[in-house]
């Protein structure tokens, strides 16, 4: 009977031990550029603690770890730190006099270089003074700017001119206030088109491709994306290299897109024509007429401005003779 007693106060003693978990957490901090920092490692209460072992991992291009543990909350016993080449940082600590963890346990000390990043346990275990683990959750965390600089372009591809088969390469370049990393992307382009993620534009012309081609690329740093619109033409004959005239009626992709509040609308006329141009809301909806008159052939060139209009898609369109041609922009306020 005694022993069958002692059993069950075991298992009874050993299930309430194992019953109790807790939640490790990182919070979400904000800071600014190139100054020290500390990030709290908090836990919700846990008794009988007998060891800990803990694996935090970092983004080295947003902190730079000092090596350094402060307001260690954990008393007694033996504590050890670590970080390794993998941007880990490992904590264990471990004694045979068993404590209650309530609340921060520590901060870690970083240097903050810049954009945003996450902060996230890889590893977590936690035991009682019998070695057996507690279930524990986890909650990463993160570091972000203080307030967000929008990237800047610094060179952009200018609208241009190339012959047919001409390779063009340019590079683009930008700047951020904040030092985050900038990545560029292409979001519209001709067939072939390239831009690597440092900004370096690369493509080359073909026989019987549109005589304009769009090029629309974004810069981002994570939290913010802009765009730029550059517009290439081709010379596609010896005629057209000399006088430069239009072979066809063309309508350009609208610059700036997005755009607020203004924007320049570029087409070009291959023979004299009544020209329409108008505006239209993203159901159908005319909201302007920019142009409505008789034009000889070559390029122009016309304003829209939307500052009584809500952001959204809108339609332009040029009606020249019997020809029509339709394109898209994007209003951001």
């Amino acid at each position: 009977m005694k022993k069958k007693i002692f059993i069950w106060l075991f298992l009874f003693f050993f299930s309430e031990i194992i019953a109790q978990d807790a939640t490790i957490s990182i919070p979400n901090l904000t800071a600014a550029v190139n100054t020290n920092i500390l990030i709290p490692i908090n836990i919700t209460p846990l008794e009988n603690v007998g060891s800990i072992t803990l694996k935090i991992k970092y983004d080295s291009k947003i902190i730079s770890f000092e090596d350094e543990i402060i307001n260690n909350a954990i008393i007694g016993g033996f504590f050890n730190i670590n970080s390794d080449a993998d941007n880990t940082i490992i904590v264990s600590w471990y004694s045979i006099s068993p404590i209650k963890l309530n609340g921060k346990l520590f901060d870690l000390k970083f240097n903050y270089l810049g954009g945003n990043g996450a902060i996230k346990f890889d590893f977590v275990e936690i035991t009682n003074n019998l070695s057996v683990s507690y279930s524990v959750a986890k909650i990463d965390g993160s570091i972000a700017s203080e307030s967000n600089n929008t990237p800047i372009f610094v060179n952009v591809l200018p609208d241009t001119t190339i012959s047919e088969l001409e390779t063009l390469v340019y590079q683009y370049t930008a700047n951020d206030q904040d030092g985050d990393l900038l990545s560029f992307s292409m979001v519209t382009g001709p067939v072939g088109a390239t831009i690597t993620n440092s900004g370096l534009f690369t493509w080359t012309s073909e026989n019987r491709v549109d005589i304009s081609q769009t090029i629309i690329v974004s810069l981002t740093d994570q939290s913010e994306t802009v765009f730029d619109t550059a517009e290439v033409s081709l010379l596609t004959n010896i005629e057209d290299r000399a006088n430069n005239i239009p072979t066809k009626l063309s309508l350009f992709q609208n610059y700036p897109n997005p755009f607020n509040p203004s924007t320049e609308i570029r087409y070009s006329l291959s023979e004299a024509s009544k020209v329409t141009i108008k505006i239209y809301n993203s159901i159908g909806q005319e909201i302007a007429t920019l142009v409505n008159k008789f034009q000889d052939s070559g390029q122009y060139s016309v304003i829209f401005n939307a500052g009584n209009q809500p952001s959204g898609i809108f339609l332009y369109s040029i009606n020249a003779d019997e020809y029509v041609l339709v394109k898209k922009m994007l209003l951001l306020k």
